[in-house]
This record gives structure tokens, C-alpha cells and sequence, in this order.
């Protein structure tokens, strides 16, 4: 029983109560080798760093984020955050920051099961490791915010030598 527990739990797709499928949602899932995650397509991790993500004030929130620097340049970021849906319709928008206030937007978090867990998967070949601080923020759906608004969840990635 507890070997299929697993086993669903690494696949895209959840089901609950009578075995449904409710939802399907793509989340990376690096295969390790020597202690490093080893991306088919991006080669293997030269830099990775994870940390907690909080709300802030009124909207309970908490997740994990973590970010890789791949061999061949590509960097990654994901995030995975537990927050209610926005009964008003707005979205939630992930941002990583750097030390010197330099932001870049990574991206809408999906909510494909329509519960409170969202997720963010931002692939690019712009090198972002010195944006450590991760800030969700509470935004109108394609709005061009250059910077976020309403925050409503912050956390910091620490580096880690694997």
C-alpha cells in the first residue's frame, strides 16, 4: 500500500476518494545522480538552491521554491505554493529578486486542480542566480506589472553545495 502511495505520488496525475483522476499538472522532477538532479534536456545541475516561502499578512501561505543552474547555461525555477484561490479573480504572480532590488517576473502560478495548491515553472537561458528573495504577489490576469503590487507571500532561496 504504501509502495503505491509513492508511486502515485510522483506521477501528474491526482486522484482522491473513488480513484478519479481530478487533475493533471506537469511539475518537474529532476532524476538524482551523485546527489545532483540531472535534467533529460538541460544536462546536469552545476547550482541549486531551495527555501521556504510564507504569507505575509491577511492570505495564509506556504510552499517551497527552488532554483537550478543546468549544464548546458539553463536556469530553473519552481515554485510550489499552498494559497487559497482569490475569490475576486485575480492571480498570483511569482518574482525573484536580487540583492540590489533588480526584478524579473517568473511567471503566473497555475492552480490545475482547483484547490490551494499552485504552482510556477520558469525556464530561461538569463543566468538568475544572484535573485534569491521570491515574492508572490496578487495581480489582475495579464496585467504588465513591471513590479509587484499587492505581496502577498516572501521567501529566500539559499545556495547549497551538493
Amino acid at each position: 500500500m504504501l509502495c503505491l502511495l509513492l508511486l502515485s505520488a510522483c506521477g501528474t496525475s491526482v486522484s482522491v476518494g473513488d480513484g478519479k483522476v481530478t487533475g493533471t499538472h506537469h511539475f518537474p522532477q529532476y532524476l538524482q545522480k551523485d546527489g545532483k538532479a540531472v535534467h533529460d534536456q538541460y544536462g546536469a545541475e552545476e547550482w541549486f538552491a531551495y527555501g521556504a516561502v510564507l504569507g505575509t499578512g491577511e492570505i495564509p501561505a506556504n510552499g517551497v521554491g527552488k532554483s537550478y543552474l543546468f549544464q548546458n547555461g539553463m536556469f530553473v525555477f519552481t515554485l510550489a505554493i499552498n494559497i487559497e484561490e482569490d475569490p475576486t479573480g485575480l492571480a498570483y504572480v511569482a518574482w525573484l529578486e536580487s540583492d540590489d532590488g533588480e526584478i524579473v517576473r517568473a511567471g503566473y502560478a497555475s492552480n490545475p486542480e482547483g484547490n490551494a495548491r499552485h504552482f510556477v515553472n520558469f525556464d530561461t537561458h538569463q543566468d538568475y542566480r544572484d535573485y534569491l528573495k521570491m515574492i508572490i504577489s496578487l495581480e489582475r490576469r495579464g496585467g504588465t506589472e513591471a513590479e509587484p503590487s499587492n505581496i502577498v507571500a516572501e521567501g529566500m532561496l539559499t545556495p547549497y553545495q551538493r
